[in-house]
């Protein structure tokens, strides 16, 4: 019995060989792949094996087969046409309207005479059977009178060969193919005679024509005589015809028992065609980009007021300040407490690239920053004055460098969700101020943009390296 150990050892190699496996079978399915997702056109060789391995200690042998094709995934193209077909028939020869052995075969095949055209075969076989006679059409025969039948010329012996083209020009068929219609029919009726009995093809009765009518007055006298015989067998024969008419549903009586049968073609196609079109998982979008972003402290409470250093007048086309009236910033909790909180806004639409507290705790002022996941906060500069911005700065009131406090660069440090960066920074107090203080946070960063955040992405610039900033 193996131990333990060596069953361990052996599950490791099989399911290092299975992945290994994976890898080196060629790519196949059971039937060929499309040429491209979206196309029917088939290709070989198809895309993919599933590999089944089995391992020993000193090789592995890889066993590649093809799997079958989704269901889903499957498309297929109807085959090509083929010839038309007839299937072989063998009717009856009903002789003396009795029924015999004799029979009659009709087949579609290569003429006896041009095997390069086909022909309607019809062969007899009986003992003593005379010549057939022949008539073929595309409705139901009404005469039954076998000496006048069209096709009566391509009988020789016990057998008739028909060609094909003939029986379509005379019936104003355009194709064979049209043949393979339920509504297109060849009604035929093969004649023929054995010992003085007349012979037909079994089927359905012939009805109408006039070949049996006027028995009754087929010998005729002169005169008035032969007048009134005429009318009287007229009579005659047309209450006969409606007596008929009552007995078969309404048609024309048959004439004697002259039958007729009928044939349709085939029209097969050949097999069809299929790939194998797995639907390809959409392109992934474009991976994220690190890049650099400057941004602003903003908030939107009712008492910190937000404004725009452009509005201000300040060289630039963007950024913010807070404006806090003094008496709100003095009824703050003198041992350290909440002043305001707002977020770090990046350029003109306003991406958030982390959240903004500011504390106060004494005579000092507190700056907190909490990126958002995956953001990176690399340096700080912070603006506190009792006058604005402008007046204290001047018309440049973008320029870090004059601001009151520069953080330097700021640690990067990992924590358990990404990048994390939270350091409290103490800013000495202006003074008391009268009317108003104004807080001025500014911020360089390095955040992930998503291929999503068109703007951004587009021109988005790699983070600089912090001390040259």
């Amino acid at each position: 019995m193996r131990s333990p150990a060596v069953l361990s050892l052996l599950g490791c190699l099989a399911s290092t060989a299975v992945a290994t496996c994976e890898h080196e079978c060629a790519s196949a399915y059971t039937i060929p792949t499309c040429q491209t997702d979206s196309s029917s056109t088939c290709l070989t060789p198809a895309a993919r094996l599933r590999a089944r391995s089995w391992p020993s200690l000193t090789s592995r042998t890889c066993d590649c087969h093809p799997v079958d094709c989704p269901v889903e995934s499957k498309k297929c193209t109807p085959g090509p046409s083929l010839p038309p077909q007839l299937t072989p028939q063998t009717i009856p020869l009903v002789c003396g309207k009795k029924a015999t052995s004799n029979t009659v075969t009709v087949t579609y095949g290569a003429c006896p005479s041009d095997n390069k055209k086909q022909c309607l075969l019809f062969q007899l076989a009986g003992n003593g059977l005379e010549q057939p006679k022949l008539q073929i059409q595309t409705s139901p025969l009404t005469d039954h009178a076998p000496g006048q039948f069209k096709y009566n010329k391509y009988c020789s012996g016990n057998s008739c060969a028909v060609p094909i083209e003939t029986v379509l020009a005379n019936e104003n068929i355009p194709s064979v193919e049209t043949l393979c219609s339920s509504d297109t029919k060849l009604y035929i009726a093969v004649h023929s005679g054995v010992k003085g009995d007349t012979c037909w093809a079994d089927g359905e009765p012939i009805y109408g024509g006039n070949n049996d009518k006027g028995k009754s007055h087929q010998k005729r006298t002169s005169g008035l005589v032969n007048f009134l015989t005429n009318v009287v067998g007229k009579i005659v024969d047309a209450v006969q015809d409606i007596k008929d008419k009552v007995k078969n549903n309404g048609k024309d009586k048959a004439n004697n028992w002259a039958t007729q049968f009928s044939i349709s073609f085939d029209c097969p196609t050949g097999p069809e065609t299929c790939c194998c079109c797995p639907s390809s998982p959409p392109p992934p979008p474009p991976p994220p980009k690190t890049c650099s972003v400057e941004a602003y402290g903003w908030t939107d409470g009712s008492t910190v007021v937000t404004e725009s250093l452009t509005d201000l007048g300040c060289t630039s086309n963007w950024g913010w300040y807070q404006k806090i009236p003094a008496d709100v910033v003095a009824a703050v909790e003198p041992r350290g407490g909440l002043v305001y909180t707002g977020q770090f806004k990046a350029g003109l639409s306003g991406l958030e690239v982390g959240e903004l507290r500011v504390l106060k705790a004494g005579s000092n002022f507190f700056v907190q920053m909490i990126p958002e996941n995956g953001e990176y906060i690399g340096r700080v500069w912070v603006q506190v004055s009792c006058t604005d911005p402008k007046e204290k700065l001047g018309d440049d009131c973008r320029t870090p460098s004059a601001y009151s406090f520069d953080s330097g660069c700021v640690t990067r440090e990992y924590g358990v969700e990404g990048w994390t960066a939270f350091d409290n920074y103490g800013l000495l107090n202006p003074g008391e101020c009268t009317d108003y203080f104004y807080f001025m946070v500014y911020v360089t960063a390095e955040t992930v943009v998503e291929s999503t955040e068109t703007e951004f992405y587009e021109t988005c610039a790699p983070y600089p390296v912090c001390d040259a900033v």
